[in-house]
This record gives structure tokens, C-alpha cells and sequence, in this order.
């Protein structure tokens, strides 16, 4: 995942997966979801905001939201550090 970022804010939001369709829907979904908010509200979502807005996930798909969650943070932990390219 990788974002551009401009004045603290979202304006642009990339992934790239091989995976099921619920990663790839996942992957997407939090692209659209992150457009427009700023670092701090997007390190605020979480793997429920993902699962929800899917439709829920059972138990055997529920890592796939989990993972949107964490590679969120680990992008934005790169920009917080001065990254370039986060």
C-alpha cells in the first residue's frame, strides 16, 4: 500500500496484492475508505471498520482485514519516519 500525502492529508491511496478475492476487496476497499482523511484518522481505522464494510467476514477471512490494518500503520509509520515514498 502506498499513499500520497499532502498538508497531513490522504489525497492518494494505492495497493498492490495477490491474494483472494476478500484480500484484493479488502486492499480496495480501504484505498477509497482513506482518500480525503488525515494520518490520524486513518491510523484510527480498524479491522472491524474493514470486516463491516464488507459485509463481515468469517472466522477464515477475518486475518485478510487485519492485514488492511496493519499495513496501514506499517505505510504510515514510513511517512512518519521521512520516507519519501510511503
Amino acid at each position: 500500500m502506498s499513499f500520497r500525502i499532502a498538508g497531513g492529508q490522504i489525497t492518494e491511496a494505492r495497493f498492490r496484492a495477490i491474494g483472494c478475492p476478500v484480500t484484493v476487496a479488502a486492499g480496495s476497499w480501504a484505498t477509497e475508505a482513506l482518500r480525503g482523511r488525515t494520518v490520524a484518522e486513518a491510523l484510527a481505522l480498524r479491522d472491524d471498520d474493514v470486516a463491516r464494510a464488507l459485509g463481515g467476514l468469517d472466522a477464515s477471512e477475518i486475518r485478510r482485514s487485519v492485514l488492511v490494518e496493519r499495513v496501514i500503520a506499517a505505510a504510515l509509520a514510513r511517512f512518519a519516519s521521512g520516507d519519501p515514498d510511503p
